[in-house]
């Protein structure tokens, strides 16, 4: 059973509607029953015959950011030898130079399950890991990444902004991810029900 916060935020949706992205995006905010600044959140459902076909994974730079921070690390030699030490690794994100990608295999067992591991793909390995992280540490990048089932879960600011702002986060990342792929995309704020969006 559901919690009556939850079950009161339902009700506001129509059962079994699909809205458009701006009735969405407006109905998250209603919708959100969280006492701190909730995010607004987007679930894409890939589809494909294969699992590597509902895999995907890309870097987007979003105009209004994701609201968020991230402490983010570039990593160095003394770096990884003090993580291997430990067994810590407290940053969110990890940034390396690709002539050092042979040294962080060593921790690779400790940062890969926990998605910090650097990776090309996420740009993640860089040339300019300095430049780099201002970006990142700004929160205006976000790593499009499919889980283990082969859907999205992507922060797109918070719930509370201006419906203008999230339409033109979900744009930019709609646009990164293959319109064939997509089996269903859902909205909701941290703490609020689903709410489904139309494909059409």
């Amino acid at each position: 059973m559901r919690g009556k916060k939850y079950q009161a935020a339902s009700a506001k949706l129509q059962a079994g509607k699909s809205y458009s992205l701006a009735e969405a995006v407006n109905l998250v905010n209603e919708t959100s029953y969280s006492t701190f600044g909730g995010s607004c959140e987007l679930h894409i459902r890939l589809i494909g015959k294969k699992p590597e076909d509902r895999q995907f994974r890309a870097v987007v730079t979003l105009p209004h950011g994701t609201g968020k921070s991230q402490r983010v690390e570039v990593l160095t030699e003394e770096g990884i030898e003090a993580i291997a030490r430990s067994g810590q690794a407290s940053a969110d994100l990890y940034l390396a130079t690709p002539d050092l990608m042979p040294k962080v295999a060593k921790i690779a067992k400790l940062l890969g399950p926990k998605g910090k591991m650097p990776n090309p793909k996420s740009g993640t390995v860089t040339a300019n890991p300095e430049e780099r992280k201002k970006e990142l540490s700004a929160g205006n990048s976000a790593e499009i990444r499919t889980d283990a089932a082969g859907i999205i879960h992507l922060s797109i600011g918070k719930a509370s902004w201006e419906q203008e702002k999230l339409l033109e986060n979900a744009a930019t990342i709609l646009k990164a991810v293959p319109r064939s792929k997509i089996g269903s995309l859902i909205l909701s704020a941290t703490m609020g029900p689903g709410i489904k969006v139309s494909l059409t």
